[in-house]
């Protein structure tokens, strides 16, 4: 028979993993050291589910293990930002194509009533902060749109597996220049949409994930 921590585990090792997704992705600084012992300490855990959460972190790219030293938040580097937003701009191109031709009105009413919040928003700008989270949320709901409507379960498996390396890196490099470039090249995404042209909007959605890894590149 298990035992009750041989049966705990798993759903234990699930929710540090969660948590410290949400932290490498939203807070941490690369190259912070995470430590099995202090982190133990934190969940009131065992190392067991703490080192099996920080493998998980380690196979999705977001931390790494060096030998004899432990666990540290990996650092984004250039060919990270090159790799990941090659394999994005290929396969978020293809998601628009398969996309455009079978958005329905309400899909296309619910983008554009998205990002007209958004131009509200905008308006107040000027010599303010940006609003950096309705951004982040209108640019998440066109992407999951585009995603949802295109119903190919393999792209979305695949870029799944990137997301977290993908928030990371624009969280770390982005810059506030971004926003508002982001903003106009989305706007092009939807007027393709808006079309339903499969060539316009591969075209739009590439444009966009070429254009920001270029400004990220810039960075190096």
């Amino acid at each position: 028979m298990q035992s009750i921590s041989t049966v705990l585990c798993p759903k234990r090792s699930d929710e540090v993993y969660e948590k410290l997704r949400a932290y490498t992705v939203e807070t941490a600084v690369g190259g912070e050291q995470l430590s099995e012992g202090a982190l133990a300490d934190q969940f009131g855990l065992s190392k067991t589910p703490v080192r099996e959460a920080l493998y998980r972190l380690v196979a999705e790219g977001l931390v790494e293990l060096i030998p004899n030293r432990g666990y540290f938040v990996r650092r984004v580097t250039s060919e990270d930002v090159r790799q990941v937003l090659e394999i994005r701009e290929a396969l978020e191109g293809m998601a628009a194509r398969l996309a455009a031709p079978r958005m329905t009105d309400d899909d296309l009413q619910a983008l554009h009533a998205r990002f007209e919040s958004l131009a509200q928003l905008r308006r107040t700008w000027q010599e303010q902060k940006a609003p950096t989270a309705a951004m982040r949320d209108a640019n998440s709901f066109l992407h999951q749109t585009i995603l949802r409507v295109a119903r190919n379960g393999r792209i979305v498996e695949s870029l799944r597996q990137l997301r977290a390396l993908m928030e990371h890196m624009i969280r770390v490099l982005a810059a506030p220049k971004r926003y508002d470039k982001s903003y106009q090249e989305h706007l092009t995404i939807i007027e393709a949409l808006d079309r339903r042209d499969p060539d316009l909007a591969e075209a739009a959605m590439r444009r966009h994930t070429a254009s920001l890894k270029n400004d990220l590149l810039q960075l190096f």
